[in-house]
């Protein structure tokens, strides 16, 4: 992550940020209302959870098999895709309730998926938010093979069939992320990001592994001793959901 400071020579540009914040700080004041969650974000919270958890719980504690636990899956997915872009994403950014440990406990849903908050907060917090869509910088822009996100990247002859492509590929971020925490944390670790996060390297890489592993035996290895679909079925759900 190339460290960028950006100084606008222009009155206009270094008002602008400025007048953004006053505008939007006046809004919440004129509106009468507050910059964290109320009672809709504890029910969306509530809801993202149980769709995540409860299919679990039936496939490791009923008799379920083919298509009824296949449906499973797809709505722990569901539960899932709820959770990263809103209970964790709101926690981690400090903007789901008043209290910190709340938004510490909120943010911690992205263990039981298997990934890393320290990683996130360094990746989405710091180089996206404060870079967005820069080029070379905000690292949501980088090209992940046959995904294109920047006008700047290489064009190649495979992007022109991005638009029919794309959405399978890009559903595959969150099982990708399971092995690619490990190099993302890597490259944090040698750039000095996750010291600037006053965090250990070698402590948030041991963290790390144990999260991952403590995923797959719940997640996977649960099913598998206790679950009643075939192994086959167990790896096609698991699939299907992320």
């Amino acid at each position: 992550m190339l460290n960028v400071r950006y100084q606008a020579t222009n009155a206009c540009q270094q008002d602008f940020a400025k007048a953004v914040r006053r505008n939007v700080n006046a809004h919440f004041k004129d509106t009468n209302r507050s910059t964290k969650g109320d009672a809709r974000m504890v029910f969306k919270t509530i809801v993202m959870l149980a769709l995540y958890l409860a299919p679990f719980i039936f496939l490791v504690t009923l008799p379920i098999t083919g298509w009824l636990a296949f449906g499973c899956w797809l709505l722990m997915g569901v539960g899932m895709a709820g959770i990263g872009m809103s209970v964790m994403h709101d926690g981690v950014h400090g903007s789901a309730s008043r209290h910190t440990w709340v938004n510490d406990l909120m943010g911690g849903t992205m263990y039981i998926m298997g990934s890393s908050v320290l990683t996130w907060r360094i990746q989405h917090n710091g180089a996206h938010h404060t870079h967005t869509n820069i080029d070379r910088v905000d690292g949501d822009l980088d090209s992940r093979g046959l995904l294109r996100f920047s006008e700047h990247a290489p064009l190649k002859r495979i992007h022109r069939f991005q638009h029919l492509h794309a959405f399978f590929f890009y559903g595959l971020l969150t099982i990708t992320k399971l092995v690619l925490d490990f190099f993302t944390l890597a490259a944090f670790n040698r750039d000095g990001s996750t010291q600037a996060q006053k965090a250990d390297p070698t402590l948030e890489m041991v963290k790390l592994a144990l999260v991952k592993a403590v995923y797959f035996a719940v997640f996977l290895g649960l099913p598998f001793a206790f679950g009643a679909q075939p192994w086959w079925g167990m790896l096609l759900g698991f699939g299907a959901m992320h």
